[in-house]
């Protein structure tokens, strides 16, 4: 339900990340510690630590609940009256969720790989 994103190192505009991953740590696993993605506003690659990558509330699933919202109050209008418009209850639950689930993914910051690598030339 939420967009994945991270800004362009070079353009700073959004790309976003395709993933189910509901935490970073789940991003991680999906992705690895940093993997690369190709901006589609410069096309140039980028390579993205998985704490660089942000959630957002999905504003296409708000206008849904509002579109179901107006479906099922116009619906019901003729049997229920104006109790129908308690339906508006359906875009505030999504709403709602959405930041949860932003907040939730936001929250927790993935500790960074500080591996020393020797040289084994001994």
């Amino acid at each position: 339900m939420i967009k994945r994103v991270a800004l362009c190192k070079h353009c700073k505009k959004e790309i976003t990340i395709k993933s189910s991953a509901t935490d970073r740590p789940e991003l991680q696993k999906e992705k690895g510690d940093q993997f690369e993605k190709k901006c589609p506003h410069c096309a140039r690659k980028n390579v993205f630590h998985v704490n660089d990558v942000y959630a957002e509330p999905n504003q296409i699933y708000s206008i849904i609940g509002v579109i179901v919202f107006l479906i099922v109050t116009a619906l019901l209008w003729q049997h229920y009256g104006a109790i129908s418009s308690a339906s508006g209850l359906i875009p505030i639950f999504i709403y709602r969720q959405q930041i949860a689930s932003v907040k939730f993914f936001n929250a927790y910051r993935v500790r960074k790989n500080n591996k020393i690598e020797q040289n084994p030339a001994h």
